[in-house]
């Protein structure tokens, strides 16, 4: 019962049997008589709807009736702003079923179990809820309690329920908007910022995890990067590099062409879009290649970085296919391309290359899972920070991702050769 819940609260401060001790401050600074014995229960009895037949109630009843000369029954009518037993009972089930917060493990056992009336204190545990988010539409009781007795302990969170001075402590207020205001929870229970060292400690902690983010961002795109320019550098029996190039180049074009130097040729291979572009005369390659004749490099651009790729020149035969030009030992390199290759004199462009089931693609897809896993979930833990609505917590967010992108952005999206890898794709001396 509701009344029960300030017994529990008067117990617990100290305020004695008679309910004129000190303590009794700690329940209701306006109501000097809140935790006298008589005055409580006369809430039961007198107040509190339906209870007046509870056989605990016989004396009280036959005390204090109409027009009884028992001074106490008048100056201590009961406790008028504690909304009813039934009323508090009803607004608890209806928190606790619509969402679970803190305090509804208290009361949901005997609800599931098929009774009516929740065995727990409700009046403390509809404080604990409403006190944590006092817009739920379930708190209007509370609040017109409250507007009574401001000083009341069931106004701030605190209770009874736990004993002790000073009873059970709520958490933090839930707020859906911003705000400025210590404590509140940041993404975890036992987080809880309630001091401005706290809270320049958890913005220190945020801005990292942003810092962090795109760091990762940067190191996942380099590597993948690197192991398609490494898996493109394909040795042919000779020591000759054998190179992939677009499948299908559009309208039959090849080095010569006529194009403007730099025009690039896009493609799409394996579900990586590249545009391809031709450049100036790369060095001669350097042992590698037989002849050491200077070939062409062409730029293979991706989202993640560049690479320059060094190729024999393209001829466009009879058939309008794209074959290599004559001459021994040509040697060709490109990046993240899965495309035909081509090799000496005469040859066509070949098939794609290899199967969807490659041990190193295998490897290179568990490594992708891995690092978007890694990257989700640092990314929501971000948005989840920032939807604590707190504003120096929402700024730490954009400032860590917004540092991490100024730092780690340029290695992102640059440009260059695989690491090991001379131009000619013959592997560095």
């Amino acid at each position: 019962m509701a009344s029960c819940s300030v017994a529990k609260a008067c117990n617990a401060s100290g305020a004695g049997p008679d309910g004129s001790g000190a303590g009794a401050a700690k329940v209701s600074s306006n109501n000097p008589n809140i935790c006298s014995p008589l005055n409580q229960v006369a809430t039961v009895c007198k107040l509190d709807k339906g209870m007046s037949r509870m056989m605990g109630c016989t004396n009280y009843n036959t005390m204090c009736v109409a027009g009884s000369k028992v001074p106490q029954c008048s100056s201590l009518p009961g406790l008028q702003d504690i909304p009813t037993s039934e009323t508090v009972n009803k607004q608890v089930r209806l928190i606790c079923e619509e969402m679970s917060m803190d305090g509804c493990e208290r009361c949901m056992p005997s609800w599931a179990a098929g009774r009516t009336w929740a065995d727990c204190d409700l009046l403390d545990t509809y404080g604990l809820l409403c006190y944590a988010m006092p817009e739920m539409p379930q708190c209007s009781d509370w609040h017109a309690m409250c507007k009574a007795d401001p000083s009341l302990l069931f106004c701030h969170g605190a209770g009874g329920d736990s004993g002790g001075s000073g009873g059970s402590i709520a958490g933090p207020v839930m707020k859906m908007y911003f705000f400025e205001e210590l404590p509140f929870y940041l993404l975890f229970k036992q987080w809880t910022p309630r001091t401005n060292t706290d809270l320049a400690g958890a913005w220190v902690a945020i801005f990292a995890l942003g810092l962090l983010y795109e760091l990762l961002q940067m190191l996942y795109g380099r590597f993948e990067a690197k192991f398609w320019a490494r898996r493109a550098a394909m040795h042919s029996s000779g020591g000759c590099g054998l190179g992939p190039v677009p499948h299908d180049v559009e309208g039959g074009h090849g080095y010569g062409s006529g194009r403007p130097l730099g025009e690039g040729v896009d493609s799409e291979q394996n579900g990586v879009a590249l545009t391809v572009a031709l450049t100036d005369t790369a060095p001669a390659c350097k042992g590698c290649c037989s002849g050491g004749d200077s070939h062409d490099v062409v730029s293979i651009e991706t989202a993640s970085t560049a690479a320059a790729v060094n190729v024999v020149p393209l001829q466009q035969s009879a058939t309008g296919k794209l074959v290599g030009s004559s001459g021994g030992g040509a040697c060709c390199r490109s990046s993240k391309s899965k495309a035909g290759c081509w090799g000496g004199a005469g040859s066509r462009l070949a098939a794609r290359s290899g199967s969807y089931l490659q041990p190193d693609l295998l490897m290179m897809d568990l490594a992708r899972g891995v690092s978007r896993f890694v990257l989700a979930g640092i990314a929501y833990l971000l948005m989840l920070a920032a939807m604590s609505y707190h504003v120096a917590i929402f700024f730490a967010v954009i400032a860590g991702v917004g540092v991490g992108s100024m730092l780690f952005g340029r290695w992102r999206f640059s440009s260059g050769t695989a690491e090991g890898y001379s131009h000619c794709g013959c592997g560095s001396s």
